[in-house]
């Protein structure tokens, strides 16, 4: 049509940023909707969201719109828009900038001011190439190259940052002021950890936007929990869900490398959410550490789903929690950065849990192991030498079930994974879903029962 020409030909003489590209694309999804006299309804990003059609994202050019018979066509196959998602194995890089960066942690109440030498200022603008995108982002000084933004966590000290601006430091993050030691600006906050969770996710675009995430939490079965899971969320999707444990971590649905902390570092965990979609993973199962929320290593993130399986006294000591009460405050973090809560029934202090919940409104799903609970998911023995479980929702069983892992609490660990999928958005009246209980009677975990 004449209205396409004219737009196309206004592309070329667009200035080639991403928001004046980004913006003209949603303007020709109101010029197609008109076009064919149909509403745009839906934008989405490729990765299962659904984006607002007249909200400008950083998800890169994966936009589709659909007429009223929900048929998706992406943008690119009319007008011949190369996709800005990048392929397997590279890094994306959303264009975080000293400017971008000051104001997400001025918006969180983070910033303290930004120095470059004899400035001090909290206006970004002060400062010479406030709008040049950082190329890579990292807390290992030895990791610097030119354009690197760096994360100064833990005991930093000066001396790391020797010869620093030789390799090309283009600016930091930190809770002090090391103008002494380099001349790259540093944006001074107030808690450096919470600032790199959110810069990490921002720098990495916000892949957690393109996942449903599900995070477990409890002092036993989390990872038990997290495989089963992710076998029925593969087995659910089609192998499209990555994990992260503390024995392993998957970012294709299949492949699995050893880990080196129950909870990533928030920096490593958003590039490898990153990754994971990058992928074509849909779904992310994670594992979530007391210490994930004592030392802000998931700040900033909501889980889709979380599970609460458990609490009992464990992780007491001066390094890790001073007290039970502490312990269990930091698990309980997780309920009010949720969208939706499997809980154990009979898990220890499930009441206050369940008024963390009604605080939140976050609604509740329960398990529990045995026939004669009240809780939503059941696993109940099937047979008297308990070598298979039968698995009931709402009082009704949808298949039984024979683990290769052994012991009857992890027929409680399957329940859990059950609710979590159900909590997700599975419905287990489908054949794929009861099929998909299949998926976790073959798996095995390194180290675990053997």
């Amino acid at each position: 049509s004449r209205e396409i020409r004219s737009f196309l030909e206004g592309v070329e003489r667009l200035e080639s940023t991403f928001e004046g590209v980004l913006h003209q694309i949603l303007r020709v999804v109101g010029i197609v909707g008109q076009f064919h006299r149909l509403p745009v309804q839906r934008v989405h990003n490729g990765h299962g969201k659904l984006l607002n059609p007249h909200a400008p994202t950083r998800h890169g050019f994966r936009f589709l719109f659909s007429h009223t018979s929900c048929t998706w066509l992406p943008l690119k196959w009319l007008f011949g828009i190369r996709s800005a998602s990048h392929t397997q194995g590279e890094h994306e890089n959303m264009a975080l900038t000293l400017e971008s960066a000051a104001r997400l942690l001025d918006r969180h109440g983070l910033l303290r001011e930004i120095i470059r030498g004899d400035v001090w200022t909290l206006d970004p603008h002060d400062i010479k190439g406030f709008d040049e995108p950082f190329s890579a982002i990292t807390y290992d000084t030895r990791k610097v190259e030119p354009g690197t933004f760096l994360c100064c966590k833990g005991r930093f000290k000066a001396e790391y940052l020797q010869g620093i601006d030789e390799r090309g430091l283009a600016a930091y993050v930190s809770e002090n002021d090391f103008s002494d030691a380099t001349q790259a600006p540093g944006l001074i906050v107030d808690d450096v950890r919470k600032a790199m969770a959110l810069l990490s996710a921002e720098f990495y675009g916000r892949p957690q936007d393109q996942l449903k995430v599900v995070g477990i939490t409890g002092t036993k079965g989390k990872t038990t929990t997290a495989y089963l899971t992710q076998a029925m969320l593969n087995g659910c999707s089609g192998g499209k869900c990555a994990l992260f444990s503390s024995v392993d971590n998957c970012l294709d649905g299949h492949t699995y490398v050893e880990s080196d902390l129950t909870t990533p570092e928030s920096m490593d965990a958003f590039r490898m959410m990153r990754e994971a979609v990058d992928n074509g993973m849909e779904y992310l199962v994670m594992e979530v550490s007391s210490q994930a929320y004592k030392v802000d290593r998931v700040f900033g993130l909501t889980f889709d789903v979380a599970a609460f399986l458990n609490i009992s006294p464990d992780h007491i000591s001066p390094i890790e929690h001073p007290t039970f009460e502490d312990y269990l405050h930091c698990k309980r973090q997780i309920v009010k950065n949720c969208r939706a809560l499997v809980l154990g029934a009979d898990c220890a202090r499930a009441d206050l849990i369940r008024q963390d919940a009604r605080h939140a409104s976050v609604p509740v799903t329960t398990f529990a192991l045995g026939g004669d609970s009240t809780a939503d998911v059941m696993a109940a023995p099937a047979n008297d030498d308990h070598s298979r479980f039968s698995i009931v929702i709402d009082g009704t069983s949808i298949g039984e079930l024979s683990l290769t892992l052994d012991g009857d609490f992890n027929y409680a660990n399957a329940a859990a994974a059950v609710a979590i999928a159900r909590a997700a958005g599975f419905d287990f009246g489908s054949a794929q879903a009861k099929d998909a209980l299949r998926e976790m009677e073959p798996v095995r975990i390194a180290g675990r029962m053997e």
